[in-house]
């Protein structure tokens, strides 16, 4: 089986979901399944870092359109209209940009399935970010690929339960982000932490693992402790 990842951006201020998609590429590796990823580059989705997993990555630079609609490449259409038809699927990662809606567009007309993985788009704060903007973009474009799709990818129930309140009626497959437990498994000690903190010894340690996001809603953890 072979599978086209389709993403807006593989750098690292990206967040998450770049991760995601190259972890996912080679876990999909070991189990016989071969990937590929396109991604844009440039203007307002940045450039990646070192690609790992030895995944074939196909980098398209943004256009000047980018500035209106991200992600924008104009050489994208063609490659994508020559290459999708050798995939068994197409998986689109994130919402609102523009590979994602050429992609879909392009598989349909090949009749090759897509699916595509959320990763917390549809929440109710991230919906509230340039909100006249998506509504727009929900109703012209992005219910008609969610509708079209053979799946959606929800990460969490919470998100799952979040593509029912919608009304889009598209099978959807909740599957949490997998993790490499053995990278757990030999840590260090915790003295460690302290010899090099000693100030924190014997203190209330939260750790917060994540971007510094103000949806990650650091504000209400500082508050929740102070």
């Amino acid at each position: 089986m072979k599978v086209l990842q389709v993403v807006p951006s593989l750098a690292p201020e990206w967040g998450g979901p770049v991760k995601v998609v190259n972890e996912l590429a080679g876990a999909l590796e070991v189990i016989g399944v071969s990937s590929e990823i396109i991604s844009a580059q440039g203007r307002r989705v940045g450039n990646p870092e070192t690609v790992t997993n030895d995944i074939p990555i196909h980098l398209f630079e943004t256009g000047p359109i980018a500035r209106l609609w991200t992600a924008h490449t104009p050489g994208l259409k063609k490659t994508l209209a020559r290459k999708i038809p050798d995939f068994d699927l197409v998986h689109i990662q994130e919402l609102w940009h523009y590979p994602g809606y050429i992609a879909s567009k392009i598989a349909r007309s090949r009749n090759v399935p897509y699916i595509v993985t959320i990763h917390g788009e549809l929440n109710e704060w991230n919906l509230q970010q340039k909100r006249l903007k998506k509504q727009i973009y929900m109703t012209a474009i992005q219910r008609g690929i969610l509708q079209k799709s053979a799946a959606l990818h929800a990460i969490t129930q919470a998100e799952s339960n979040r593509i029912r309140q919608l009304e889009i009626e598209t099978p959807v497959a909740m599957i949490p982000n997998g993790t490499h437990t053995e990278e757990f498994e030999n840590l260090p000690d915790r003295s460690q932490f302290v010899s090099r903190y000693p100030e924190l010894e014997n203190r209330l340690i939260v750790l917060f693992l994540g971007r510094i996001q103000q949806k990650k809603g650091l504000d209400i953890l500082a508050q929740a402790f102070g």
